[in-house]
């Protein structure tokens, strides 16, 4: 009798210590729905909605999610929205996360949309965030200061993004860019490997293929220079791109991340600077 006791123990046990390997696929994760809407819309700002399923197919030794039919706005309207997707898979490994590893181990979006406009007033549509909610700033600490993040290092084994469409409009100038067909892959290592990326796309009906490698992503962000080989092919151009670039990100007291870069050329170098803030994007650049 006691026998059977101890083993009833130590199964329940077993199965407590691997809940989490078995446990996820039986939950029914549509019903926490908007609650990952509300994080979603909290972490990027936009309003968040998922209109089709979530599956978690496991948490560890990694964590397997599954999202469809995924929309972003910027404010509540019948337009379509600036962003959607039509699936979203992601598997990433948990035990590196503990070392402040982020291992991507499959990350693939299907039937991306991203459309960006500028209005009649010249207006870039923009997030409704305030720099008081990013996740790594500090009111009680120094105003102009960002926390260390949390991930020291990053690796993408399968990052893939297929059937995409991106969409640029001007309703002040009348311009259209318009890339059909998108199909990018991207791996890295670590961050002080190469960053390796390929597409093919449609650009204003004309087919495109382009391949890029970023000599250290970790040079780069700590605001050294990087050599970036791009290389553009279509039926009416050829272009390799062999250049050194620069970029310091700095997030300021008003909640806008202001990117300084610098690309080295023959002519000398391109300097200037891309800002994200409440307004939207800007961007400047001159030769020195």
């Amino acid at each position: 009798m006691r026998n059977r006791i101890f083993l009833a123990i130590g199964a329940l046990l077993v199965a407590v210590a691997s809940s989490p390997f078995w446990l996820p696929p039986l939950l029914d994760w549509n019903a926490f729905k908007e609650t990952f809407e509300r994080l979603a819309a909290d972490a990027s700002g936009f309003e968040i909605s998922i209109n089709g399923d979530i599956d978690v197919g496991s948490v560890l030794p990694a964590l397997r999610v599954s999202v469809t039919e995924i929309e972003a706005r910027s404010e509540a309207s019948d337009a379509p929205p600036p962003l959607s997707m039509e699936s979203v898979d992601l598997e990433i490994a948990f035990w590196p996360l503990l070392s402040g590893i982020l291992d991507v181990r499959r990350f693939h979006v299907d039937g991306l949309r991203l459309a960006y406009t500028v209005d009649e007033w010249g207006r870039p549509q923009s997030a409704k965030r305030v720099g008081a909610e990013h996740p790594n700033f500090d009111t009680a600490a120094d105003p102009t200061a960002v926390k260390a993040p949390l991930i020291t290092d990053v690796r993408l084994a399968d990052v893939q993004v297929t059937n995409s469409t991106l969409i640029y409009e001007n309703r002040l100038t009348g311009q259209i860019i318009r890339a059909d067909e998108v199909a990018l892959s991207t791996r890295l290592a670590n961050l002080a490997s190469p960053l390796e990326l390929s597409a093919e796309l449609t650009l204003n009906d004309r087919r495109v293929t382009l391949t890029a490698s970023l000599e250290s992503p970790s040079t780069l962000l700590a605001g050294n220079g990087a050599r970036l080989v791009t290389k553009i092919e279509s039926d009416i151009l050829q272009a390799d791109v062999d250049l050194k670039t620069w970029i310091e990100p700095t997030l300021r007291a008003d909640g806008s991340i202001d990117v300084p870069y610098s690309i080295g050329r023959d002519a000398g170098p391109l300097v200037g600077s891309a800002s994200r803030g409440n307004r939207g994007p800007r961007c400047a650049a001159a030769f020195r």
